[in-house]
């Protein structure tokens, strides 16, 4: 065996190696994916948090006197919420699960009526796709229990089976603020250990690459929770205005669901536009999604280039692709988590090509298309 056949058999050895030891790890995590949630979520409530910590801290306030101070704040935050919001939320989601089969049966009558205005416009051959009874809500839901794909079969079952099983057998509400209080307290530790596993020549660009992930992750984490709950108290004002029920329910629920990037303001109209449809007729339900898209246009345009401003910096498609990706792998939880996995490997790529001088800014010279012509002409 010559040196390069050598040479080549190693790296193909070397590769299958790191294939079967990230399959390995990918087989461990999911064995503990619920510890692995609780500090998923710890991590996201201390980015959330870690601000108004380092703000006290560098005022003096000792560092556990103001992780004490801002738990202090944020208990009476949600308690306010929970005092004045709550049974607002839950009286509507009681009035709506009590005239649920009355909403059932009219939603059934209106879709029935478009049933037939729609068969009366098309050929004979293509009635048979708007029948009435494939559009009511029983059919409807028998339709989606039957052909959902596999994410929601049992990503979701399992992930509720994991939080109810931190909630009873680890007691996830007690558990999170601890990891977030060490996390806070030893945070330095972490990151001094992990450079210093390092060699020499890199620790600097770990320094730096490890800043800018911060940056990225903590400008999303806490712009998108400001803009969960901007966009929750805008739809819900807009709604009550408008005078459609439950309008404080669709609010928290819009809100709640803003959290998945394009996903959550789609599954958003969907409520509103039923309840629009129900109270005041088809017209004022299209009127509902106008105003909807209103609002999330001025989340689009004004209220997420001011909170978040261009850190995440991802297109639209890229998102997409990391929601879908994050979803087979994690389900509900691997859709929160795909966005910053996602502006990690940005931050990370983009480091790289800084870092390497064999890369450059594209010019427009790198552009510029051959003066060749192609096909090449017959001689």
């Amino acid at each position: 065996m010559d040196f390069n056949n050598k040479n080549k058999f190693h790296i193909i050895f070397y590769l299958l190696g790191l294939l079967i030891l990230a399959g390995a790890f990918c087989w461990f995590l999911g064995q503990i994916h619920m510890i692995i949630n609780i500090l998923i979520v710890s991590i996201l409530v201390t980015y959330l948090i870690a601000p108004c910590v380092h703000f006290l801290h560098k005022k003096g306030v000792p560092l556990t006197i103001s992780i004490v101070i801002v738990y202090a704040a944020l208990l009476a935050i949600i308690s306010f919420f929970v005092a004045y919001l709550l049974p607002i939320v839950k009286l509507e989601f009681h009035r709506l699960i009590a005239n649920m089969s009355t909403m059932s049966a009219s939603l059934n009558h209106i879709t029935s009526q478009w049933a037939l205005t729609i068969q009366s416009w098309l050929p004979t051959t293509l009635k048979p796709m708007v029948e009435p009874e494939k559009l009511s809500t029983q059919h409807i839901m028998q339709f989606m229990q039957n052909n959902s794909p596999s994410l929601v079969k049992n990503s979701m079952p399992g992930f509720l089976s994991g939080v109810r099983s931190m909630a009873s057998i680890m007691g996830g509400a007690i558990l999170v603020p601890l990891l977030v209080f060490y996390i806070l307290m030893d945070a330095g530790i972490y990151k001094e250990s992990f450079v210093g596993c390092l060699p020499k020549a890199w620790r600097s660009g770990a320094v730096d690459l490890l800043r800018r992930i911060d940056y990225v992750l903590g400008k999303f984490i806490r712009g998108q929770l400001i803009v969960c709950v901007t966009i929750g108290f805008f739809v819900g004002l807009s709604l009550w205005l408008m005078g459609i029920d439950y309008a404080i329910l669709i609010g928290v629920f819009s809100g709640i669901i803003d959290i998945i990037p394009y996903v959550g303001v789609a599954i958003s109209y969907i409520p509103a536009f039923i309840i629009a449809l129900l109270n005041k007729g088809p017209l004022f339900a299209v009127f509902t999604i106008i105003v909807l898209q209103g609002v999330h246009w001025l989340e689009g345009h004004i209220i997420v280039p001011a909170v978040i401003g261009r850190s995440v910096k991802l297109p639209p498609l890229t998102v997409m692709v990391a929601l879908i990706a994050g979803a087979e792998i994690g389900g509900i939880m691997g859709m929160l988590v795909a966005i910053p996995v996602a502006a990690i490997a940005r931050v990370c790529i983009e480091f790289y090509v800084e870092k390497n001088p064999a890369f450059g800014p594209l010019t427009e010279e790198d552009m510029r298309l051959p003066d060749t012509p192609y096909p090449l002409e017959a001689n």
